[in-house]
C-alpha cells in the first residue's frame, strides 16, 4: 500500500521516531473521535496511551470532588493494574500525583513517587503503590469546558522516569480524551434519559388504559428497578381503611420470592421505610443491616440477608395530603443512589399513586352505585309497603271504633293497630332516608340507620295475647 502524503516517514529514507509518535496521536484521535460506545471508547483511551508511550500500565480516571477539598478518583478502564485496588481512590488534594495534575490543571510526572516529597501518602496509598511496584508516573488532566473532568496516568517501574516530550505528547492526547469522554458521557446521558422517557411514557400509558390496578402496581415496581438498575422493589402501601399509625404491607414487589414477603408489615419510624413513613421524605442507606441509626425486626433483617441486599432508597406515595405507602428500591450492599435517581423514584411513586387513587375511585364510584340501588330499592319498598299497610290500619281504626273497649275482639285489634302505625313510621324514614345523595354517605351507614329504625319501632307482642 503507498504511504499517504501526510505520513511522516513518505518520501524519507528514515523515519523520525517523534513524527511517528505525532503521528500515531493523529491516528489515535481519529479513531477516538469515531468512537461514541462509553466502554469501547474507554478502553481504545488506556489502549493508545500505552502505544504512545509505550508502556504497559495506565489508567483513565474520573474524578469527584469530596468534602474537605479532597477527590474521589473513579477508575474506568485501567491496563496492568488490578482494577479492584484502583476501581475508587479517595485521595486528598496532594495525596496523588493525579489529584495533584487535577488541582493545578497541569500535566505533572515523578521518576519515584514514594520518595518525592511534593506528596503526603497516607500509609494505605504507600502501601498499595508499593504494592504494585508504582514509581514512576505520569499524569495528565482531562480538561473540558476549563474544569478537570479527570485524569489519564502512565505508569514505568522505579528509575524509568519520563520525559518532557512525553508529558507534551499525554497533554496533547488527554485534550482528545477529555472532549470524547465528555462527548461520551453526554451522550449516553441523553440515552438514558431518552430510555427513562420511554419508560415513564409507557406507565403512564398503562395508567391510562383498562389495564386493572394490580397489573399496574406490577408495571411500575418492574419498570423501576429496571430503570435503575437494581434487582429488588417493593411497593409498600396501607390499606384503604386504616389509620396513619397503623403499617403498610407489600402491594407489588419485583426481584423477591413472594412467599418471602408473606405477613410482612412495617410500622412508622421502624427501617428505612418506616422512617419514610413518618418524616414524610426519601430516605436512603448504603446497608441496611449495618446501619447504626436503624432498628430491622428479624424478620426484615433475615430478607435483606436471604436477597443478598442492603442498600435502600425509598421514597413516600401520596396523593394530594394523604399518606397512602413507600416505593422502594434495593442494591447490594455499599451501593449508592445520586439525587436524579431519587427524583426518578419519585416520578414512579406518582405513578403508583395515581394507580391506587384510581383504584379508589373506581372503588367508590361502585360503592356509590350500590348505595343508589339500594336507595332506589327502599324507595320502591316503601311505595309498595305504605298502601296496603295504610288500608290495615284504616280498616283497624273503624273495627275498634265500633267494639266497645271491654269486647274481647279489641284485644286483638289493638296489637295490629299498634304493628300498622309502627309500619307507618318505619316506612317514613325510609322515605326520609331516600331523600338523601348516596355520596353523603358512608360505607355501612344504610344498614345502620335503618336497622337502629326498625330496631326502635319493632312492637314488642306477647305471643300469648295473641292467641
Amino acid at each position: 500500500m503507498p504511504a499517504s502524503p501526510h505520513d511522516p516517514g513518505h518520501g524519507q529514507g528514515q523515519t523520525d521516531p517523534w513524527a511517528q509518535r505525532l503521528w500515531a496521536l493523529y491516528e489515535v484521535g481519529q479513531a477516538i473521535s469515531a468512537s461514541m460506545d462509553p466502554d469501547q471508547l474507554m478502553g481504545l483511551v488506556v489502549e493508545k496511551a500505552c502505544t504512545l508511550l509505550e508502556v504497559e500500565r495506565a489508567g483513565l480516571f474520573l474524578a469527584e470532588p469530596e468534602p474537605g477539598g479532597g477527590l474521589a478518583l473513579q477508575c474506568l478502564r485501567a491496563r496492568g493494574l488490578p482494577e479492584g485496588s484502583f476501581r475508587t481512590l479517595r485521595l486528598g488534594p496532594r495525596e496523588s500525583i493525579g489529584g495533584l495534575a487535577i488541582a493545578e490543571g497541569q500535566t505533572l510526572w515523578t521518576s519515584d513517587l514514594l520518595a518525592d516529597t511534593r506528596f503526603a501518602l497516607t500509609d494505605a496509598t504507600r502501601a498499595l503503590m508499593a504494592a504494585n511496584n508504582i514509581r514512576a508516573i505520569l499524569a495528565a488532566p482531562l480538561i473540558v469546558g476549563g474544569r478537570a473532568i479527570g485524569v489519564i496516568a502512565a505508569y514505568r517501574d522505579a528509575g524509568a522516569g519520563f520525559t518532557p516530550e512525553e508529558a507534551d505528547l499525554l497533554s496533547a492526547f488527554a485534550l482528545q480524551v477529555g472532549i470524547a469522554v465528555e462527548n461520551a458521557r453526554l451522550l449516553a446521558a441523553s440515552q438514558k434519559s431518552l430510555y427513562q422517557i420511554r419508560a415513564l411514557f409507557e406507565v403512564s400509558k398503562a395508567l391510562a388504559s383498562s389495564l386493572d390496578t394490580e397489573t399496574a402496581l406490577d408495571l411500575i415496581v418492574h419498570k423501576a428497578s429496571e430503570l435503575m438498575g437494581v434487582s429488588h422493589c417493593i411497593l409498600w402501601s396501607r390499606a384503604a381503611d386504616a389509620s396513619e399509625a397503623e403499617g403498610v404491607r407489600p402491594r407489588a414487589q419485583a426481584g423477591f420470592d413472594p412467599g418471602a414477603l408473606a405477613g410482612l408489615s412495617i410500622l412508622p419510624g421502624v427501617g428505612m421505610v418506616g422512617r419514610v413513613m413518618r418524616e414524610r421524605t426519601p430516605a436512603l442507606t448504603s446497608d441496611l443491616l449495618a446501619d447504626p441509626s436503624l432498628s430491622l425486626p428479624p424478620a426484615l433483617a433475615a430478607l435483606a440477608g436471604s436477597a443478598g441486599i442492603g442498600a435502600m432508597l425509598g421514597v413516600p406515595v401520596e396523593t394530594g395530603e394523604s399518606f397512602v405507602g413507600v416505593l422502594a428500591i434495593y442494591g447490594p450492599r455499599g451501593s449508592t443512589f445520586a439525587e436524579d435517581e431519587v427524583t426518578l423514584l419519585w416520578s414512579f411513586a406518582d405513578m403508583a399513586a395515581i394507580a391506587l387513587e384510581n383504584a379508589r375511585l373506581v372503588a367508590a364510584d361502585r360503592e356509590k352505585g350500590q348505595l343508589e340501588a339500594m336507595l332506589a330499592l327502599a324507595r320502591a319498598a316503601a311505595d309498595r309497603i305504605l298502601n296496603p299497610v295504610n288500608v290495615m290500619t284504616l280498616n283497624a281504626q273503624l273495627l275498634a271504633q265500633d267494639l266497645p273497649a271491654e269486647h274481647p275482639g279489641r284485644r286483638r285489634i289493638d296489637p295490629i293497630l299498634e304493628c300498622g302505625l309502627r309500619i307507618q313510621r318505619i316506612v317514613g324514614q325510609m322515605n326520609r332516608i331516600t331523600r338523601y345523595q348516596a355520596r353523603e354517605f358512608s360505607p355501612g351507614l344504610f344498614a345502620l340507620e335503618l336497622d337502629q329504625a326498625a330496631e326502635a319501632d319493632r312492637p314488642e307482642v306477647n305471643p300469648a295475647e295473641t292467641d
